[in-house]
């Protein structure tokens, strides 16, 4: 093939490539709306299904209510020859059911919405069967109705008599036309069906109900199917078909018509191209390449002999004769421009492969060795020597990595590098065999980076400028990779601590309470067919409070870091152990059932039987321990946690070392029911009172705000705190109408204070059940506006526990309560098992720091290093601190230098009845600013 027609079939290819992208993009383009469509088609038909699964659950609850309430009508329990009409009109009222009806013993139906025309016996239906057996709700299996011939599913609902005896059973039977609405509704394509299915694959229930056409081929649908666990309903299932070529057929049909608008673009343009190369290209290239073959046989006088013009051939053209007339003269200069050159390409390949390693580097020394072989081998260069001053060190300059010829002592003396750093500028001095040697400094103010790269040049000649300038870049990309480096250490260590803090107890480095509830979590998501148990013993020290009032902080946490180490030898391999929180310990044993889990705790028992030596003094330590068995004792870590609660409070009573749960005995004694009833009676007289605590602005030393805690003055046991009937109030129900009497009372108290011009915020505590009060956010808003207050006056403190029971209705109720305005707190923050990364989806306004950690900060640096970070990340998110507990002097100072926002404790004052703290407000109160009594401190104690 000549030359003339090679170059034109490559202008035809190169039209043909000038297509291809657009092709490929109309490829893709239709390639991804396909995708897409398929995705969007598969998120409808699983919303759908979801949809029908949530709604035969409503429907199922609507039919336990209905029946519930039918089996008590007069007519279905004394008169079943006049129920009938009643059941019609129901059935009228309650239009998705295909019928209603009384199955008497025998099984026969003496009543029914709908007449029959044959006698219908009922009584091999299992939902009447199991409706006998069970005497509550139940719900029948999917199938077709014999009096109404309709697919329904049926429920069940036993009828008594006055003396509680089952007399007849009330039955409704809800049509499964709904199905089909819901497919209405969501707007799936064309040929789309919903059907239900019973446990042997019948169709109980099809829409539409025309045959389907989709499942003659199975690969061209897109279906999806969840169950319905209704009871009664094993087996059955909700199944969505979607034909896939109703979900592409728009799609294609564009396909083909781009694919032909293309293709007649193609081919115009392939004729335009064959027809114009000749003239406008390929004669004038001819010229081009004689004139080159003339001139690569030596002829300088070869010239192209083309018309001059302003396109691109011509600029060629004209170009080429001037290289014709520059050659000569150019061919001396190269020479010397090769040797410069060869030097720069050196320098440049050594920067080039030099940020190679920067971006693979992810050690500091494996860095700096590399650059050094990299300089030797890719740069050619004799040697490389990197060498770090270090003032701690002797001597203070260090050799970090060399490579080729060069050594420390061959390079310069000790001055000179010392001259390079406090400079910062380059040296070339001779080095060693005459040879020139390049000192580039690398300093970094921000990273503290400071060292020596030194370069041996294989010349006696001087570097080059440019080839100066590129290794100047080299060595400071080198000293970015290395402060890179650095900084990403900190951040690793940063977030390892950070990760620590929130997983582990900071006093024993054992996981702490959210870390077991998660590990928990885990691993019975893998034993969710209950062939597995795990057991759970809570272990709490005997009179560890006394410990800590005799011996002091220091040396009971010396106890609380001895528990781990004294008991983990007795344990199986795969026990995991974690510190819970104050004296209380967990130890998880996979696998382990009652009989071993009582094992393992005697065990503990007998390893802590030996006396721990704080100082000079061996102590005696005793604990009881609680066991919760999985399944049996509770299915999620919650339940389980709580039952081995309950277990190790009962060993501790009873003093026999350790417990194992038992259901029969976890429930409220008699003595708690008795009062129980007091508490109601207290909630409704006189009994109760709120004592107010003041909170202290550190910034400003004014009381910004009291917290009201809750006092029962007892006719016969005298003042009780709140942790001795809060718990009760929550099990028997009471707290609901006890929080309501705290809400009034502050709210009373707050008026009662601006009447007397003292305008002072309170804030309440809240239960973790107050958040499932659906009424909780209407009854605040609605006791601010009937005493005029301001929602900003009125804070609600809430435990980290409390938040987490049940995250998400908590959420939405702190959600509706911020918009409101209300100040919202978290109580006792490190107690529990939340994290600041939790906290910081929740619309909190302030963290009040618990007490535990205020107490000891002072004589601990770990609760100190607690404190201080936990008042830095919630500035960094935008909340206040209030620090419980402060009962010095010395924590005041301290948590004014770490810039908490506000403290409470004994310190400033105890929690005060409201006249007192009017009183103790107008005098005391007020020596705060600027000028804190030195002799307030009274003492530790229970400052809530």
């Amino acid at each position: 093939m000549n030359r003339p027609s090679t170059l034109r079939i490559r202008l035809m290819l190169l039209v043909g490539l000038s297509i291809l992208p657009t092709f490929l993009l109309v490829c893709y383009h239709t390639w991804e709306e396909r995708t897409e469509a398929h995705a969007s088609a598969q998120a409808d038909a699983e919303q759908l299904v979801r949809s029908a699964v949530a709604e035969q659950t409503a429907l199922t609850a609507a039919a336990h209510q209905l029946l519930s309430i039918l089996s008590k009508l007069p007519e279905v329990r004394q008169r079943l020859d006049s129920c009938q009409q009643t059941l019609r009109r129901l059935l009228d009222l309650y239009p998705r059911y295909s019928n209603l009806g009384v199955i008497a013993l025998d099984g026969s139906v003496p009543c029914s919405a709908l007449p029959f025309s044959e006698k219908v016996n009922l009584r091999d239906r299992s939902y009447f069967r199991r409706a006998l057996e069970a005497g509550d709700f139940v719900v029948g299996d999917y199938q077709v109705g014999r009096i109404t011939g309709k697919p329904s599913v049926n429920f069940g609902y036993p009828v008594t008599d006055n003396e509680g005896q089952i007399q007849s059973v009330a039955y409704g039977a809800l049509d499964l036309k709904w199905l089909g609405h819901l497919l209405g509704d969501q707007g799936l394509p064309d040929g789309s069906s919903i059907a239900l299915y019973d446990a042997n694959d019948t169709v109980l229930a099809k829409y539409p109900p025309e045959d389907d056409q989709v499942s003659a081929d199975a690969g061209n649908t897109l279906s999806y199917a969840e169950p319905l666990r209704s009871l009664g309903a094993a087996g059955a299932r909700i199944e969505v078909r979607v034909p896939t070529g109703a979900i592409f057929s728009t799609i294609d049909r564009r396909f083909v018509r781009d694919l032909g608008l293309l293709g007649v673009v193609a081919l115009l343009a392939g004729s335009l191209a064959w027809v114009g190369s000749e003239t406008l290209v390929l004669r004038r290239i001819n010229a081009l390449v004689n004139a080159a073959e003339r001139l690569g046989e030596g002829y300088l006088d070869a010239r192209t002999g083309l018309t001059p013009g302003n396109d691109e051939i011509a600029h060629l053209a004209r170009s080429f004769d001037q290289m014709a007339e520059e050659l000569e003269r150019r061919e001396t200069a190269l020479e010397a421009s090769t040797i410069e050159l060869r030097n720069v390409n050196r320098a440049l390949r050594t920067l080039s492969s030099g940020n190679r390693a920067l971006l693979h580097a992810r050690d500091e020394q494996w860095l700096v060795e590399e650059v050094c072989r990299l300089v030797v081998e890719v740069g050619e260069y004799l040697g490389a020597l990197i060498v770090f001053r270090d003032p701690e060190r002797s001597p203070a300059l260090q050799v970090m990595a060399r490579a080729g010829s060069l050594d420390a002592d061959k390079v310069a003396d000790i001055d000179r590098l010392e001259l390079i750093l406090e400079t910062g500028k380059a040296q070339v001095f001779p080095g060693p065999q005459n040879r020139t040697t390049l000192a580039l400094p690398l300093v970094s103010s921000e990273e503290s980076v400071q060292g020596v790269l030194a370069i041996q040049g294989r010349t006696e000649v001087p570097f080059e400028q440019g080839e100066m300038e590129l290794l100047t870049e080299t060595a400071n990309d080198l000293t970015f990779g290395i402060r890179t480096l650095r900084m990403q250490v900190r951040e690793r260590q940063a977030q390892e601590k950070i990760h620590r803090m929130e997983w582990y107890e900071p006093l024993t480095g054992l996981p702490n309470r959210l870390h077991v509830h998660r590990w928990l979590q885990e691993v019975l998501d893998h034993r969710a067919d209950n062939k597995h148990p795990l057991a759970l013993l809570l272990l709490d020290l005997n009179h560890f409070r006394d410990i800590n009032t005799a011996l002091g902080y220091a040396q009971a946490d010396q106890i609380l870091q001895s528990i781990a180490p004294r008991i983990s030898p007795h344990l199986p391999s795969s026990a995991f152990v974690a510190h819970m929180g104050e004296d209380e310990f967990a130890v998880v044993l996979p696998g382990a059932d009652g009989g071993g889990a009582t094992d393992t705790a005697q065990r503990i028992l007998k390893a802590l039987e030996q006396p721990i030596p704080i100082g000079d003094l061996p102590l005696n330590v005793t604990a009881s321990l609680g066991i919760a068995v999985y399944p049996g004792h509770g299915r999620d870590p919650e339940a389980l946690i709580r039952a081995a609660d309950a277990a190790m409070h009962r060993a501790k009573v009873s003093g026999h070392g350790f417990a194992e749960y038992t259901p029969a005995r976890d429930q409220v004694t008699p003595q708690r029911l008795a009062l129980a009833g007091e508490l109601r009676h207290a909630i409704e007289s006189e009994q109760l009172e709120l004592h107010y605590q003041p909170k202290l602005d550190v910034r400003t030393r004014v009381v910004s705000g009291a917290e009201g805690l809750l006092r029962w003055h007892h006719p016969e046991r005298g003042q009780l705190l709140p942790g001795e009937f809060i718990p009760l109030a929550e099990e028997t129900g009471l707290i609901a109408p006890l929080t309501a009497w705290v809400l009034q009372a502050a709210a009373q108290q707050y008026y009662l204070w601006q009447e007397a011009n003292l305008a002072m915020p309170i804030a309440v505590n809240l239960s973790a059940r107050n958040l499932h009060e659906t009424t909780l956010v209407a009854r605040i808003e609605t006791l601010l506006s009937n005493w005029g207050i301001g929602a900003e006056h009125l804070g609600l403190e809430l435990t980290e526990s409390a938040l987490m029971q049940n995250p998400g209705q908590a959420l939405e109720t702190l959600r509706r309560l911020h918009r409101m305005g209300v100040k919202l707190f978290i109580d006792d923050f490190g107690t529990g098992y939340s994290s600041l990364s939790y906290l910081q989806k929740l619309p909190i306004d302030t963290i009040k720091i618990d007490k535990s950690f205020v107490l000891r900060m002072t004589a601990e640096p770990d609760s100190q290093r607690i404190v201080e970070s936990t008042i830095a990340l919630a500035h960094e998110m935008g909340k206040r601190v209030v620090a419980e507990g402060v009962e010095d002097e010395q924590a005041l100072q301290l948590l004014t230098a770490l810039k908490c926002d506000a403290v409470q404790g004994f310190y400033i004052s105890r929690p005060l009845p409201a006249d007192r703290f009017k009183q103790w407000h107008d005098t005391d109160g007020s020596k705060w600013v600027n000028n804190p009594p030195q002799s307030r401190a009274l003492g530790h104690g229970n400052t809530g």
